[in-house]
């Protein structure tokens, strides 16, 4: 796990090295994935999940520093 915090935005960043899923692999309901992703776009952020480069899965959430702080 990462994070990473600028004046501008919050980074979080949280991956493993484990089997991963296909690239492409749609985000189903019922994994999470999904209500991560509206909660973070609700407050003007960027998400992203899937394989991680090489091996493994990545979830990443960009946060406005605004929405965080408040």
């Amino acid at each position: 796990m990462t994070i990473g915090v600028t004046d501008r935005d919050v980074l979080v960043e949280v991956a493993d090295d484990g089997a991963g899923v296909l690239a492409g692999a749609p985000l189903r309901e019922g994994n999470g994935l999904v209500g991560m992703r509206e909660r973070v776009m609700a407050i003007g952020g960027e998400f992203t999940a899937g394989p991680a480069e090489g091996k493994g899965f990545r979830v990443q959430a960009r946060l406005p520093a605004r929405s965080v702080a408040a």
